[in-house]
This record gives structure tokens, C-alpha cells and sequence, in this order.
């Protein structure tokens, strides 16, 4: 064995920790640009953000496909655009909102950013500083913490300085970014009016951002922060109401709201302060929903599947809802902590049939390639059927390689695919052709991640064993030995 491979050998045991964390939980954590926002990705708070989303963009004619919505794991109320088309809601934002209204108000807000063109309108200077402070955004003051956020609890206010966040600019920019924020609150009265929204939620946003900033702050200099003073928003959005009555039904919304404010406090592990809605503790099904993912949070894999278990028998219907697809996932999530890989492929495969999300796909054959991996006699056209699954979706996902959730999404595949050729390899005839494709998968991750002379040792070392074995390169090695790095 060679040292590359002892080295890759290494770094795979590093990966599968990661994988552990993207396959066991439903919700799987990743860092995000270069000041170290933390990010997460989850199909269902995603879909339930981006459908609102997508609705406040087309009542201003904005572009849905050119908009990118990421989710903060932080449990502060905020919610910020960056670089132009990059939206960022905060988890605290949707546990502490009653409803979905509040989410409505705060992203036409957002847009009402990207429709004013306002970070085109400052400078790198400035662009840098707002990201670091999260002073473009939502929350007046750059505020607030919502206390307790995560598992490890903590005080109401999480740091008394983030406050001082809003004093980042002189007097003349500050002038500048208030303008900016009273045009957005403008643009949001105008996607909530189109969309028959009523103002009550971001009425109810300011009022608890006031009561935050009465209780920590006191007495503020209007001109020493980023945003109007929540008072000044109040009166512009109350000035308004009886123009913006609701005419849009949300009791789908509702439903779900109730449900994704009980899974985020459920696997996190909030601990509730004045500002929270515990609103789903009252209802039964969201309560349950909550039980669910209290247990997934600690990793209690058998009493999440009895809460999960009474869940299925009361309340999925069967009739191919998003709803359905996101509880078939979460099931497939807990049968792949206890380990019944065969079980969680299945209900994998149904989340996805329900709703074509790439991830479910790929959980699918995660869990197929375990329950191989695990087999007293493994079956290789099922390994090669998973093999071919995943290189699919690899060829689909090289797409979005400009992306950071693009680019981790190719290495969990690549590693999988590395797993799935030495299983191959150890059991079938052509095994020598098997292990150069695992090998040659492993020179392609470590170019993917910047180890190219790494990557070029590997992919040399192949070669050369192609050649002083002479082999015939099969379809596969012939493809991967093309994207050898010069």
C-alpha cells in the first residue's frame, strides 16, 4: 500500500464521522462563507422558507432561480441579504414568530433589499462590514438574541455587545443605511398588499424587537444605529393595516409553521425565553412532531421511532404530500440510526417518489450500500445498481460545483462511490478494475479539495498500474482517468 493511500485511508475515516452526521440527522450542519456563518440544510425548512420566498420575488418580478436562500443555525431574530441575491433567515426568526405572516413580512423586507439594488449601492467597505454585523437586515439594531439558543441553554440575551453592532459606521453612512431600510419596509408593504397578506406579523416582529431593546437597551440615540428604532416601524406598518386586511388563506402555512417551529426546538434543544412561540406544544400533532425530534436530537433512535410510529398511524394520510415526504424522510433518518439499512432505503424511496429532492435520492442508496456493506453474501448487481445511482446523481450535482453546498454534496458522493467500488472489488472477478476506480474516486476528491499533488500521485499510480498489468481500462476508468489533473 502506498503511502497516498495510507494518507487517503486516513482522511476517509475523517469523512465518515461527517457522513455519520449528514445521514443520522435530520438536519445537518455546514459553515458558511468566510466569516463563519453557520449554515444548515434541511429539505423541509427549506421548502417552507423557499415557497414564500419564491411568492414575495414574483410579486415584484424578481427572479426566483437567481435568489439563494440559506438558513443560520443562530437564535438570534434576524434575517439579511448579502452580495445582491444571497437571503439568510435566521432559525431564531421562525421559533419566535406566531406565524407565517411574520416570515412573510421579514422576507418581502429582504426583497425589498435586492429591489433597491442596495448592497450594488455601497461600498466593499461597507458590504464587508454589514455581513460581519448583520447590519443590512431585518432586525433593528442588528438585533436580538433569543435566549437559550441550542442545546447548552444560555442567558436571555446571549451577548449584551452585539448591540454595539450597529455602531460599526460614522454618522453620514449610518444616514445612508436607514434610508435604505425605510425603502425596504416600503417595498414590503407593497409584496404584502399584492399578495393579500396582512401586516399584523411584522406589527408583532417590531413589538417583541421593542420589547427586547426596552428591557437590554434603554435609551437609544436614534442616529448612532443602522435602522429605524422599532417604534418608527410600528407606526409605518399600523398606518397601514386597515389597507392590508388578509385575503390570502395560510391554513396550510399554519400547519406547517406549527411543525417546523416544533422540529427546530425539538433537535435543538431551545430553552424558551419571553420572546418565544411555544404555540405548538398546544396542538397535538405538533406536539408530537416535537417529541420526534427531541429524541433524534439526543440520538434515543428506539423513542423516536414510538413517537414516530403514533405519528404515522394519526396523522400521514398517504396521499403523496410534501408533508408525507418529509415524515417518510424522518423515518428513513431514525431506521438508519438503529441500523435497519434496508427499512430506512425504503422509506427513503418513498419521501422521494412523494417529492423528487435529490437528497432523499441519496439517502436511498446510502442506506442500500450499508445494508451491502453489512450482508453475510453481497450482492453485486445491487452494488453496481447503487454505483450507478450515485454516479447520476454525482453528474447531476457537478453542476452546482460553484457552490459550497454543491461541492460538499460531491464529496459525500465520491467518498460513497470509493466505499461502493472497494466493496465491489473485494467480491467480484474483475476486482483489479473495481479497486483502480475506488482509487482513482479517492485522487478525485483530494483535487476537489485542493490536494492536487496528492490527486496526480494517485491517478499516476493507476496508470501506471493499467499499464504494467496490461489492463484494458474499463468505461469507467477510462472517463475518470481523463479528469486527471495537469
Amino acid at each position: 500500500m502506498t503511502s497516498a493511500h495510507i494518507k487517503g485511508k486516513f482522511y476517509l475515516c475523517i469523512f465518515a464521522r461527517f457522513l455519520a452526521i449528514f445521514f443520522l440527522l435530520q438536519i445537518s450542519l455546514q459553515s458558511s462563507l468566510a466569516q463563519g456563518i453557520s449554515t444548515i440544510e434541511d429539505a423541509e425548512i427549506q421548502q417552507y422558507i423557499r415557497t414564500m420566498l419564491n411568492e414575495v420575488l414574483a410579486s415584484e418580478n424578481l427572479p426566483a432561480d437567481g435568489v439563494n436562500l440559506h438558513l443560520v443555525h443562530d437564535f438570534s431574530i434576524n434575517a439579511f441579504v448579502y452580495d445582491g441575491m444571497n437571503v439568510f433567515v435566521n432559525l431564531g426568526l421562525i421559533i419566535s414568530a406566531e406565524s407565517p405572516e411574520v416570515i412573510y413580512g421579514v422576507l418581502a423586507h429582504e426583497c425589498g433589499h435586492i429591489k433597491g439594488v442596495h448592497l450594488v449601492k455601497t461600498s466593499d467597505e461597507i458590504k464587508n462590514s454589514a455581513i460581519v454585523s448583520g447590519s443590512i437586515g431585518l432586525a433593528s439594531l442588528a438585533l436580538l438574541a433569543l435566549g437559550g439558543g441550542g442545546a447548552n441553554g444560555g442567558a436571555d440575551l446571549a451577548q449584551a455587545g452585539i448591540l454595539a453592532a450597529g455602531q460599526v459606521f460614522n454618522r453620514t453612512l449610518l444616514s445612508f443605511t436607514r434610508t435604505q431600510e425605510r425603502e425596504a419596509d416600503a417595498y414590503a408593504l407593497q409584496s404584502l398588499k399584492k399578495l393579500g397578506i396582512g401586516t399584523d406579523g411584522i406589527v408583532e416582529l417590531f413589538t417583541k424587537l421593542k420589547k427586547m431593546q426596552s428591557k437590554y437597551v434603554g435609551t437609544i440615540d436614534k442616529y448612532s444605529v443602522t435602522h429605524p428604532l422599532s417604534d418608527e416601524r410600528i407606526d409605518f406598518f399600523k398606518q397601514n393595516e386597515l389597507q392590508n386586511l388578509r385575503s390570502k388563506s395560510l391554513s396550510e402555512l399554519n400547519l406547517r409553521h406549527c411543525l417546523i417551529s416544533a422540529k427546530i426546538n425539538g433537535f435543538f434543544g431551545v430553552r424558551p425565553n419571553f420572546l418565544s412561540n411555544r404555540n405548538f406544544l398546544q396542538n397535538a400533532r405538533c406536539n408530537l412532531y416535537y417529541k420526534i425530534f427531541t429524541q433524534i436530537g439526543k440520538k434515543q433512535w428506539r423513542d423516536a421511532l414510538a413517537f414516530a410510529t403514533t405519528y404515522k398511524n394519526e396523522y400521514i394520510n398517504g396521499k403523496n404530500t410534501n408533508l408525507d415526504s418529509f415524515f417518510y424522510e424522518t423515518l428513513g433518518d431514525i431506521n438508519f440510526g438503529l441500523k435497519n439499512f434496508n427499512i430506512a432505503a425504503a422509506n427513503y424511496n418513498i419521501a422521494y417518489q412523494n417529492y423528487q429532492h435529490e437528497d432523499f435520492l441519496l439517502k436511498h442508496y446510502q442506506s442500500r450500500l450499508m445494508f451491502e456493506t453489512n450482508a453475510a453474501h453481497k450482492n453485486i448487481t445491487e452494488i453496481k445498481n447503487i454505483i450507478k445511482g450515485f454516479e447520476q446523481i454525482l453528474g447531476q450535482t457537478e453542476s452546482l460545483a460553484g457552490s459550497r453546498g454543491g461541492r460538499q454534496k460531491a464529496h459525500i458522493i465520491i467518498n460513497q462511490l470509493i466505499s461502493a467500488y472497494r466493496q465491489l472489488a473485494a467480491i467480484d472477478y474483475a476486482g483489479n478494475q473495481h479497486q483502480i476506480s475506488a482509487n482513482l474516486y479517492l485522487a478525485l476528491y483530494y483535487n476537489k479539495i485542493g490536494k492536487v499533488e496528492l490527486s496526480k500521485q494517485i491517478f499516476e499510480n493507476e496508470k501506471l498500474k493499467i499499464s504494467t498489468q496490461k489492463l484494458t481500462p474499463n468505461q469507467t476508468n477510462t472517463f475518470l482517468l481523463t479528469l486527471m489533473p495537469m
